[in-house]
C-alpha cells in the first residue's frame, strides 16, 4: 500500500535549503509565489495545496516522489524543474485519463475472465 507524502520531511528539506542559502522563510516565499506562513507551517499540517509543494519540490531539485515514506529511486521518477515564467500545476486531465485507462484494462481483465466484478468485490469492516 502507497504511503502519504511527507509533508514533514518536504518542511525539513526547505528549511535546511533555506538556512544552507541564508534565505528567511520570507524570501523562500518570495521566490516561491508561496506565502511565507505557509511554508513555515507545512511541518504542522495534515495537508497542504498541491501546486505550491510542486513549486516546493522543484525548488529542491527532487522529485515528489522522493517525499513518500519508503520512497526508492526507479525508472521514470525525476525531479520536477524550476521555471521563473511558468507555474507548475498538477495536470487534472492527464491524471483522468491514466486512472480511466487503468479501470478500462481491469475491466478488460473482467471481460477476459468472463466474471463479472461483484465476484472480486468483498466486504469489510471500518
Amino acid at each position: 500500500m502507497a504511503k502519504d507524502f511527507d509533508l514533514m520531511a518536504l518542511h525539513r528539506a526547505l528549511d535546511a535549503r533555506r538556512r544552507a542559502l541564508g534565505l528567511s522563510w520570507a524570501d523562500v516565499g518570495a521566490a516561491l509565489g508561496v506565502s511565507a506562513g505557509t511554508l513555515r507551517g507545512l511541518g504542522t499540517r495534515g495537508r497542504a495545496e498541491g501546486d505550491g509543494v510542486l513549486r516546493a519540490v522543484a525548488w529542491l531539485g527532487r522529485s515528489p516522489e522522493s517525499f513518500v515514506p519508503g520512497w526508492t529511486p526507479g525508472a521514470g521518477e525525476a525531479p520536477l524543474l524550476e521555471s521563473v515564467a511558468r507555474v507548475l500545476r498538477f495536470d487534472a486531465r492527464a491524471l483522468y485519463a491514466a486512472l480511466e485507462a487503468e479501470r478500462a484494462e481491469v475491466m478488460r481483465v473482467l471481460a477476459w475472465l468472463g466474471a463479472p466484478a461483484a465476484r472480486f468485490v468483498r466486504l469489510e469492516g471500518r
